[in-house]
């Protein structure tokens, strides 16, 4: 045990290393000084717009943001930045030839030096990052607790959700915490794109998630479960009297120039949690970099730093090639271990801390039967990689 914990403890430090490095990010800096001034967004009005509805997962149409945010971002060339170019732009044809990519940025060192837009999407476009999502999901559950709404990831659902447990419940049951729900380990019955289908036929869905029955003991191991996700939302709006939607746009989207373009939510109106959100792979790119930088944007810390390293973590491996964290995957390349934010059909938002870079890519989702998986992306990763050596 005592190994484990001093492993645990080097492996935060080499992080901190990295991802503690400040850097100026042109892109936040620049939309966080105009937040105030021209960013509003109505959470009820970007909840009614055209393709919402009854089921958990909704239809998928592209909306727009109509901003021009250039101002807010520098430009330059992979070679100014020591990347091979040739090798980035051989990466970025290929991933463009495959199958519904809609577009690929790679921001290096705060500068964006290749932005590159497929089948006819442009920055403007405004799609479901399905989700990519949970990892947003993740840092406003830390935002949550460091303002004391939240005690700690081991504040157990039925302080939090008393509505939705009773006495009467098992023992495994009580012993949920919020830490279940960020590293998927929560023991309930679920199978996923499957379960959520009888979600939605209730008239209650958060009651319907809490409600599955339980398994296994919490903690034993890792089972990828939208419902938790959602539960995390309800515990948001529950515990700061704002809806998600408010508060994401209040606490972590204004400051870092992003503003919603659509957010789902269900029958009791809790915003979806890990799902249903519609962001610009620009506004994808800016949170990225708060990950990058630790949380932190010129005015100030905006996501407490430790969050951010410990959500980094793999606290399971449901596959070989992956672990999971705080609702954030975790891979590893050659030497580079990269954190992703990983959204169905192909929505990534890639973390790589050792070459100071965020990679964003994002696919079309529109048409369900024809959205097939998504390995190009980790392709073009690879060759990122490999450019910068």
């Amino acid at each position: 045990m005592k190994d484990w914990v001093a492993f645990r403890a080097r492996r935060l430090v080499a992080i901190a290393g990295v991802m503690g490095q400040v850097m100026i990010i042109p892109a936040v800096q620049a939309s966080a000084s105009e937040a105030a001034a021209d960013m509003t967004v109505d959470c009820e009005k970007i909840y009614q717009r055209p393709g919402h509805g009854q089921t958990f997962y909704e239809e998928n149409p592209t909306y727009k943001d109509t901003r021009d945010d250039n101002a807010a971002w520098v430009f330059s060339t992979p070679s100014e930045h020591g990347l091979k170019a040739d090798v980035l732009s051989e990466a970025a044809e290929e991933l463009g030839k495959t199958k519904r990519a809609l577009s690929a940025l790679v921001i290096k060192d705060g500068t964006i030096v290749l932005e590159e837009y497929f089948n006819g999407s442009s920055r403007h476009d405004s799609n479901n990052i399905h989700s990519a999502s949970k990892s947003i999901m993740s840092v406003l559950m830390g935002i949550a607790i460091d303002k004391g709404y939240v005690k700690s990831v081991d504040q157990k659902l039925s302080e939090l959700l008393p509505g939705y447990y009773s006495p009467s419940d098992s023992r495994w049951k009580k012993k949920l915490t919020v830490r279940h729900l960020l590293t998927m380990s929560s023991g309930m019955k679920w199978t996923e794109d499957d379960t959520e289908w009888e979600i939605q036929t209730k008239t209650n869905w958060v009651k319907a998630i809490s409600d599955q029955p339980m398994v296994r003991p919490p903690g034993k191991e890792y089972s990828y479960n939208t419902g938790l996700t959602h539960l995390m939302s309800a515990i948001i709006s529950e515990t700061t009297g704002q809806s998600t939607c408010e508060f994401a746009h209040e606490n972590l989207f204004y400051p870092l120039g992003i503003t919603a373009e659509h957010w789902g939510r269900d029958p009791q109106e809790y915003y979806s949690g890990g799902y249903n959100l519609y962001m610009t792979p620009r506004e994808m790119a800016k949170f990225g970099l708060l990950v990058l930088q630790g949380g932190r944007i010129p005015s100030g810390q905006l996501v407490p730093g430790h969050w951010v390293r410990e959500s980094m973590q793999t606290y399971y491996r449901p596959y070989d090639d992956y672990g999971y964290g705080y609702n954030w995957w975790i891979m590893k390349v050659g030497d580079q271990v990269i954190p992703f934010a990983w959204g169905w059909g192909g929505q990534m938002i890639y973390i790589i801390p050792k070459m100071r870079s965020v990679v964003v890519i994002t696919r079309d989702t529109s048409d369900a039967a024809l959205v097939g998986r998504e390995p190009a992306t980790h392709d073009f990763i690879r060759k990122y990689v490999s450019a910068g050596q």
